[in-house]
């Protein structure tokens, strides 16, 4: 009987002392709830706890706690702005390359502005010294007159002038004993290269019929005193040798009354930027002579076509 009392009495001290025990315990837990809760609260990001007791800095401690910063609401993303495009005009499509007209030639020289042709049409401008060429019908010919060379020379670049060049035509021959002029002239003026001018020119070429004498101080005069000091080119067109070649109007010899008068004449025209081009046509050695020494007292162009 006293060992049961004794039992019953040492159970009774033991639940009397475990009891404070755990309630010590679950206080304990509780205030470390509370603060741990509030140290949560306040950080704002991940805290690494080391222990600084080591003599490395890098050097586990062996106490890591990581803790993640409170979640933050989310945020819906802002709309981004797409940049719309400005209105604009298609591009351009790129342009064809302009080609330059080349200019209409005479005997592959180029003519432009303001020009007056001296074209010899004496009797020997008949004789068929010229070599191949094409006629008004685009043939090819073995042989041709002189006149056919040059009247198809002229009908091909007149077709081809722009209307901003002026030209006249002074055909060269006459004599003193017959009833064709000494030189006679298409228009005496120049004339702008329009359509209508153009188709007339060409009939005129086409008609032109020769006649004796070859005055070319007369044709040379002619052109360098009627129509203006502004002319651009001047060609004088031959097959001979001025003729006649004694005395006339000129003096006593024509040749050197050429050479001597038309350097005066020409040159308020030079000087304005006129050129000169020598044509020879045919095939004679006085021609040749007479043209080749005339070119070159003058500074000019010289081509013989034969």
């Amino acid at each position: 009987m006293k060992r049961r009392e004794q039992g019953s009495n040492v159970r009774s001290d033991a639940c009397g002392i475990i009891a404070p025990v755990l309630f010590a315990a679950i206080f304990a837990c509780s205030i470390s709830l509370v603060f741990n809760d509030q140290a949560w609260a306040e950080s704002d990001g991940p805290k690494l706890f080391r222990d600084d007791s080591g003599d490395g800095a890098d050097r586990p401690s062996g106490r890591l706690l990581l803790r993640m910063p409170q979640k933050v609401d989310d945020v819906s993303p802002q709309p981004v702005a797409v940049p719309t495009a400005e209105p604009s005009e298609p591009p351009a499509e790129p342009e064809e390359p302009v080609e330059e007209r080349e200019l209409p030639t005479f005997f592959g020289e180029p003519v432009s502005g303001r020009v007056v042709f001296i074209i010899d049409v004496s009797l020997s401008m008949n004789l068929w010294d010229v070599g191949a060429g094409e006629d008004y019908n685009g043939n090819i010919v073995a042989k041709r007159t002189r006149i056919h060379a040059v009247k198809f020379e002229l009908w091909k670049m007149v077709q081809n002038l722009d209307d901003d060049v002026a030209f006249d035509i002074i055909w060269l021959a006459g004599n003193d004993y017959d009833a064709f002029p000494r030189t006679d002239a298409w228009k005496g003026q120049l004339v702008n290269a329009t359509e209508s001018i153009k188709e007339e020119a060409v009939e005129a070429i086409k008609r032109q019929v020769l006649w004796g004498g070859t005055p070319t101080w007369h044709a040379l005069k002619r052109a360098t005193h009627d129509y203006g000091n502004d002319l651009s080119k001047l060609v004088l067109l031959t097959d001979g040798e001025p003729f006649p070649r004694d005395a006339g109007d000129w003096g006593d010899s024509h040749d050197s009354a050429i050479l001597n008068d038309f350097p005066g004449w020409f040159e308020p025209i030079a000087a304005n930027g006129c050129e000169l081009l020598c044509v020879q046509v045919g095939q004679n050695p006085g021609a040749t002579a007479f043209m080749g020494q005339f070119a070159a007292a003058t500074g000019s162009a010289y081509i013989h076509v034969q």
